[in-house]
């Protein structure tokens, strides 16, 4: 099974600093696109044509026609939002979307443009064990704390904190053992540069 990480990373994606409480933008992904896949974007707003400039000097580099389709959803509070595709720009570079008076936040096109999510979603794993410390070097970010093994249940040694509590479930526990395991088995890395004890 290979969504794991994809499922980790569009997690990640609403994360992002910028992040408004209504659209406001254009929404392109935060992450950003690799050069070969698919590349869509929401506008809160219809449009007739679209285009991508380039940050670096808002130059434009690709014109695009009107929406693929428009999306009602309960999801987006019954509102619409009208799909655009530039799948056909694959210069690597950082841009931003205009259509009409609207725009994106900036994103970027890169070969490796999941390596960092991917890094956050393994580190994820490191910075959620429970009752050991977690220390620099291998913290490698502020998010450090000595052992909390004073906190642990009766009998338990280790684990992860998944749920703010200090409370340790079997199912839960199993479920992100066998997710863990499966992600090894369909992408074992040829180098492990992950900096995780």
């Amino acid at each position: 099974m290979k969504i794991f990480p994809l499922v980790a990373v569009c997690f990640l994606t609403s994360l992002h600093p910028h992040a408004g409480l209504a659209m406001d933008k254009i929404a392109a992904s935060q992450i950003g696109y690799s050069p070969t896949m698919t590349k869509q974007f929401s506008s809160p707003v219809q449009f007739s044509s679209f285009e991508i400039r380039r940050l670096s000097d808002d130059t434009t580099v690709f014109t695009g026609g009107a929406p693929l389709r428009q999306v009602t959803s309960s999801l987006i509070g019954g509102g619409t939002v009208w799909i655009g595709d530039f799948t056909a720009l694959t210069t690597p570079g950082q841009y931003k979307i205009v259509a009409g008076t609207m725009e994106s936040y900036p994103f970027t096109i890169a070969t490796n443009i999941f390596d960092q999510p991917v890094r956050a979603v393994q580190r994820f794993f490191y910075y959620q064990r429970a009752f050991t410390a977690i220390v620099m070097p291998y913290a490698e970010g502020p998010w450090v704390h000595p052992t909390d093994v004073d906190k642990a249940p009766a009998g338990v040694v280790k684990g992860w904190h998944d749920a703010g509590d200090y409370a340790v479930y079997m199912p839960t526990m199993t479920q992100a053992i066998f997710w863990l395991l499966e992600t090894w088995s369909d992408f074992r890395p040829l180098d492990d540069n992950t900096n995780i004890p």
